[in-house]
């Protein structure tokens, strides 16, 4: 028989309170990239409402860029690009269920890639799934769309240390790092990693 002891139960209250932290921690970083990606969709929204009511002559991404800018300094997401690809992140996905649901559950860089490397949306479906499923790193994802995996299901490639660790934790540090949610959240570059 297994005795308690002072000593065991401790050890295990810290294993239990450690993975409740880590998984927590994931929680909310998922939770405000999901956040961020609702509120680009909707910015994506707005230009195109814009632009079908005003034409291009309005000039609306200049402006918003501009003013938005100038409102939000500390903010870098609102470059040109950023809200061309913020456009085209609505117009490629118009329904918010759908983005609310699938899309924002990886971070803007890897939607930005898909957008930019995967002109089908059936084929970025599959390698969106991929990533929740596997939780690849940009760079990954990269790596199987660059080889087309969505042609070649038979032999999949997960790296070794994306095997070893739970799909949503390896997204969850990836967005840590990510700066559109340092931007999102009005953090300064000096913020140690830890400090957060």
């Amino acid at each position: 028989m297994n005795k308690s002891t002072p000593e065991k139960d401790y050890f295990q209250i810290l294993v239990n309170l450690k993975n409740c932290l880590g998984s927590s921690r994931c929680k909310a970083v998922l939770g405000i990239n999901h956040e961020l990606i609702l509120l680009y969709h909707h910015i994506g929204l707005e230009v195109l409402k814009s632009q079908e009511m005003h034409g291009w002559g309005a000039k609306i991404i200049d402006r918003l860029s501009h003013d938005l800018k100038s409102e939000f300094p500390e903010m870098k997401g609102f470059s040109l690009r950023n809200l061309k690809y913020m456009r085209k992140f609505a117009e490629e996905y118009p329904s918010l269920k759908f983005v609310q649901q699938v899309v924002a559950q990886i971070p803007w860089g890897h939607n930005i890639f898909l957008l930019d490397l995967v002109p089908e949306k059936q084929d970025r479906l599959f390698y969106i799934k991929k990533t929740i499923e596997h939780g690849w790193s940009r760079n990954t994802m990269v790596q199987q769309i660059e080889t087309a995996l969505h042609k070649h299901l038979d032999r999949p490639f997960i790296s070794l240390k994306e095997k070893q660790e739970p799909p949503q934790s390896i997204l969850a540090k990836s967005l840590r790092k990510d700066p559109f949610i340092f931007d999102f959240l009005n953090l300064e570059k000096e913020v140690d990693e830890p400090e957060i």
